[in-house]
């Protein structure tokens, strides 16, 4: 166990190590208490006990941590990058450990192939070939994913399908019931069998008027109510959907901090976990108390999010990261109900561990957004990318990776068609034509054939004061430097 915790928590540390360093150029100084925030969350005993436990939560922190890594990058590199395709299959990966972790985490599916879907779309390659084996790649993985996702489902079903939907009606919607006769009678359950009201199914064989593994209950009761059955009797009766729901809300206020420990086939009494649990002791604070608090969190953050995405001025890796944004919701959201709908009053501690941790990362991020939002931060070359192009009146100076040319872009027009003036060293070589014909533009030869090369130096230099230097992706051709906002002028050959 230990040989498979230290494999953990280096999985974990590394995939938030490449969250920092891709998200340092986009948040700044803001990108480092923000990891140290969550390095606190994972690293605290309490997620350490959960690590080194016997239950499927174990992986459910390392799949959505390198979910969440992988997707950042593929994000914000440079699209159409070869490296994506490793990225997709590292992406694939990630998000099988998240879906197979438990056979409640298959509802975390649809999120997974969304995401692999639109990163296959995005990151495709231009020419017919590389298209064609590239969307295969795509299709491959999610069929993969989808596979072994709903494998890990089917084998649960054997396991402890009979125990969860036996408390999830005997040892939930009953005991809630303002009539429990009606309500056994509208489920189908014979009447002598309400004296097992309020028992769990891990009771001895004796404790129960059928026993859970018999046929007799399998015929009086199996046969005829499923999950399915229960959820339609709560939307039947919200008021008892309601109460269920306000349960799930109160017992997502703490993280549990009492483990039992297993030793030689026998389990010791609980053991109360406190050190290192900043975090357990603080989150207190961001968690709802009742189920309408997190409708209006959750049902606000939704609509901003689609509002980015279907916004035309929105930067596309922002509407990247608020597509992941809505998938790390939708992971926590689904599991909610099931913690409650889908096992009564048992464990619910331990069925809100999903979404807890999904809410943490999810309070996190939108505290970073917002502290940025807030916070005068130095201007990046993203922002300055976005003002200015949009003024379409500050000047550019492009420098080619080339010691044979040095390019004094003047502005966009109305079309935003770069006009250029070429600026020659002492070999006089000139390239303007070829810079002029790929962009699309207008060349403007210069006044005279020796424009001022030291002027378009010192421009370069203070631009480069206010302006991250920025290598972009040019396929064959490498990459070219760019001290100060390009915009437009981004494009591969």
């Amino acid at each position: 166990m230990k040989k498979m915790l230290a494999i953990l928590m280096a999985l974990l540390m590394a995939a938030l190590l490449l969250l920092v360093h891709d998200l340092y150029p986009l948040l700044g100084k803001l990108t480092l208490p923000a990891g140290l925030i969550v390095a606190c969350m994972l690293l605290g005993e309490n997620y350490l006990a959960w690590y080194n436990s016997l239950f499927g939560e174990t992986m459910i922190p390392v799949g959505l941590m390198l979910t969440i890594a992988c997707t950042v990058h593929l994000a914000l590199m440079p699209r159409g990058s070869r490296k994506s395709w490793l990225w997709m299959i590292l992406l694939a990966i990630s998000v099988r450990f998240l879906c197979t972790a438990k056979a409640q985490m298959a509802l975390a599916l649809p999120a997974a192939l969304v995401l692999l879907i639109v990163f296959t779309v995005y990151h495709h390659p231009q020419t017919k070939k590389p298209l064609i084996a590239f969307s295969l790649m795509g299709a491959l993985l999610c069929g993969l994913v989808s596979y072994d996702t709903l494998g890990v489902y089917r084998k649960n079903q054997g396991v402890s399908e009979k125990q969860t939907i036996w408390q999830s009606v005997f040892y939930g919607a009953l005991m809630i019931a303002d009539d429990p006769d009606a309500a056994m009678e509208e489920l189908g359950i014979p009447a002598e069998m309400k004296a097992d009201i309020g028992k769990h199914a891990y009771y001895p064989n004796s404790e129960y008027v059928y026993p859970i593994e018999s046929d007799e209950l399998q015929e009086k009761f199996y046969d005829h109510v499923t999950t399915m059955t229960l959820v339609r009797y709560y939307l039947r009766h919200p008021k008892d959907m309601l109460t269920m729901m306000n349960r799930a809300a109160q017992e997502s206020v703490t993280l549990s901090t009492s483990f039992m420990t297993y030793t030689d086939a026998l389990y010791s009494d609980n053991r109360p976990l406190h050190r290192m649990n900043l975090w357990c002791n603080l989150r207190s604070i961001f968690a709802a108390r009742a189920f309408w608090v997190y409708v209006l969190l959750y049902g606000t953050a939704g609509v901003l999010c689609l509002t980015l995405i279907c916004r035309k001025k929105t930067q596309k890796q922002t509407k990247l990261l608020a597509m992941l944004f809505l998938c790390v919701m939708f992971v926590g959201v689904m599991q909610y109900p099931l913690s409650v709908i889908g096992n009564g009053f048992a464990d619910n501690n331990k069925q809100m561990y999903t979404f807890m941790l999904c809410h943490d990362l999810l309070v996190v991020a939108a505290g970073v957004v917002l502290a940025r939002r807030l916070i005068p931060a130095r201007r990046t070359a993203e922002n300055a990318i976005r003002e200015e192009v949009d003024k379409q009146k500050e000047q550019y100076t492009l420098i080619l990776n080339s010691p044979n040319a040095v390019y004094h872009v003047h502005g966009l027009g109305a079309q935003r068609q770069p006009r250029i003036c070429d600026a020659r060293d002492g070999a006089g070589i000139s390239r303007t034509g070829n810079l002029g014909a790929e962009y699309g533009g207008a060349v403007a030869p210069c006044a005279a054939a020796g424009a001022d090369f030291a002027q378009v130096r010192a421009e370069d230099a203070a631009a480069s004061q206010k302006h991250r230097d920025d290598c972009v992706r040019r396929g064959a051709g490498g990459c070219r430097r760019v001290s100060a906002p390009v915009g437009d002028l981004e494009h591969p050959r």
